[in-house]
């Protein structure tokens, strides 16, 4: 089971041996094995070279073999993950092993049942930096007794610096996306100290956690779900947010994976679509071909369908690749998690069961558990025990919201007109909205974007519920079949989206024109929100889009 990185960090052996085992592959496998920690990194982007024989084709775009902006997203980070998982672990197990006398059988079962922790942003709380991967020592048990060491989530350390061996490696000294640091960083100082603060300042405003149910609420097919390839609520979107955010090493694409938060993150977004396929289980793949943009090993405008190779990840040892449908099912690779309880139930049963996990962590009517009292994991050596006084509250009573409006602004542009990667603010009559992280990579290819506009709407005054029908004699028809739809009537979106302007934003601050970027535009959709009868049930969604596509104000100008 792969467990939130707070209940990982209180369950002792398994904790200890994370720490040990991720400082280990960080540390020990030359930065030329196929299995270090930085050739499985290297994967995502740089240092664009072949990995486990899969070549370069005519074609390609040079860069990685990520594919963002492009529905393999979900399906090819899956193996991603696991490979990570399964070389980790096999430092993991060798720890293990070097554990005497009473605790030995303890930490190797724990070594048997371990898997990557994820880190949930998007609920009640998560909107921050794992307090753990923000302090530079850390405290473990080791075989051999108590032990404080460098913490490997704080970075990775370069073994070589600069290693500059060969043309395409990196980093130099002078490396800008890396900022001529020795080891990766967020938000570094010019002294290349962390800031956290200002990550999780900007992961405070990226509204992950209602973000994140919109996507669960109104991606009804895998496409939508998937990317920003398509138009809609995306992970890949939400995933994008917290990429910029943190800003340094993870907002560029090519180089993100080398950050040991990449690997925690990007565990969530697995998780949350893991979610999405179990409500949706008949719509668990991608049923839609769609034209590739070119990657490392996939030239340009490659059919996509989801019997294409996730290239570098081979599935068996007759050199076949995994697919987007041979890695549809997290079974195949041997974990689960806390919401995916899957054994002895029916699919329906399961949906139904991990829907109430949706309304509870990311609902407005539902509220992440909270904790009663912080774990206390006092370490005195190998046979120190860990006081676990805190429990969880139990989930409160489902509290449906009102029937209610939502405005949205769906967004277009053009990833070549911009200058990457950036930012793309919106604001509704002066009042900032929310905004759009475009990536490095790819570096063209339309993306499609949304933004939330009801609470800069809510500051100006502006209600959002939408009352209920009255009966024949005034009174409210609240026991009336009908009176959960909303009537929907004359509306003023068209005047919202005159109201719209955008501010693009290059990495460093620079403000770059609208007129630059032709392509991107805008429009308003109302969407009619019906809360659902019950916790297992999604709420029911009607859109009334506007008018077409329009070129938004520039707010600099």
């Amino acid at each position: 089971m792969r467990q939130n990185i707070n209940d990982l960090q209180a369950s002792g052996a398994q904790w200890d041996l994370y720490i040990l085992g991720l400082a280990a592959m960080q540390r020990d496998a030359p930065e030329n094995d196929m299995l270090s920690y930085f050739q499985i990194s290297g994967i995502h982007g740089r240092p664009y070279i072949a990995w486990n024989g899969v070549q370069a084709v005519s074609g390609g775009s040079g860069g990685g073999y990520c594919p963002h902006g492009n529905v393999q997203f979900p399906m090819w980070h899956r193996p991603y993950v696991a490979l990570f998982e399964q070389v980790l672990g096999s430092h993991i197990q060798a720890i293990a092993a070097n554990y005497s006398g009473s605790r030995a059988q303890e930490y190797k079962t724990a070594a048997d049942n371990w898997r990557h922790p994820y880190w949930d942003w998007a609920a009640d709380g998560g909107a921050q930096l794992p307090q753990v991967a923000t302090q530079a020592t850390i405290t473990v048990n080791g075989p051999g007794g108590q032990v404080s060491m460098a913490n490997p989530l704080l970075g990775y350390k370069w073994q070589r610096f600069p290693l500059n061996t060969a043309s395409n490696y990196f980093p130099t000294s002078g490396d800008r996306n890396c900022w001529g640091f020795p080891v990766t960083t967020r938000w570094p100082d010019s002294n290349g100290n962390n800031r956290p603060s200002l990550a999780n300042q900007d992961l405070s405003q990226d509204d992950l956690k209602s973000n994140t149910y919109n996507v669960f609420t109104t991606a009804t097919d895998y496409e939508t779900m998937a990317s920003t390839q398509s138009s809609g609520n995306s992970f890949e979107d939400v995933h994008n947010a917290v990429h910029s955010a943190i800003y340094a090493v993870m907002a560029y694409i090519e180089y993100s994976a080398f950050d040991p938060i990449f690997m925690l993150h990007h565990t969530n977004v697995d998780r949350l679509i893991a979610m999405w396929q179990a409500i949706h289980y008949n719509d668990r793949t991608q049923t839609q071909t769609m034209p590739s943009g070119g990657l490392f090993a996939t030239a340009a405008n490659t059919p996509i369908t989801a019997d294409s190779p996730l290239k570098p990840f081979y599935r068996d040892t007759a050199g076949n690749f995994h697919t987007g449908r041979t890695a549809s099912d997290i079974k195949s690779f041997g974990y689960s998690y806390p919401e995916i309880i899957d054994w002895n139930q029916s699919q329906d049963a399961l949906a139904r069961q991990v829907t109430v996990s949706v309304n509870r962590l990311y609902g407005p009517g539902g509220a992440s558990r909270k904790l009663k009292a912080r774990h206390k994991h006092r370490r005195s050596g190998c046979n120190s025990q860990k006081d676990q006084t805190g429990s969880y509250a139990p989930p409160p009573a489902f509290q449906p919201d009102a029937p209610h409006k939502k405005y949205t602004a769906l967004v277009d542009l053009e990833r070549s007109e911009l200058p990457l990667p950036c930012s793309v603010s919106i604001y509704v009559d002066g009042e900032f909205a929310g905004k759009i992280s475009v990536m490095s990579m790819p570096a063209s290819g339309m993306m499609h974007s949304t933004v939330s506009l009801n609470t800069a709407l809510e500051k100006q005054g502006k209600s959002m519920v939408i009352p209920e029908p009255q009966g024949s004699n005034g009174s409210s028809a609240s026991n009336s079949t009908t009176s959960q739809q909303p009537v929907i009537s004359s509306d003023d979106k068209e005047i919202i989206q005159k109201q719209l302007s955008v501010e693009i934003k290059s990495i460093n601050g620079t403000i770059f024109p609208v007129s630059s970027a032709p392509s991107l535009k805008m429009k308003v959709e109302l969407q009619h929100v019906v809360p659902p009868p019950s916790e297992d049930s999604l709420p029911t969604v009607t859109s009334i889009t506007a008018g077409p596509l329009a070129k938004p104000v520039d707010y600099s100008a």
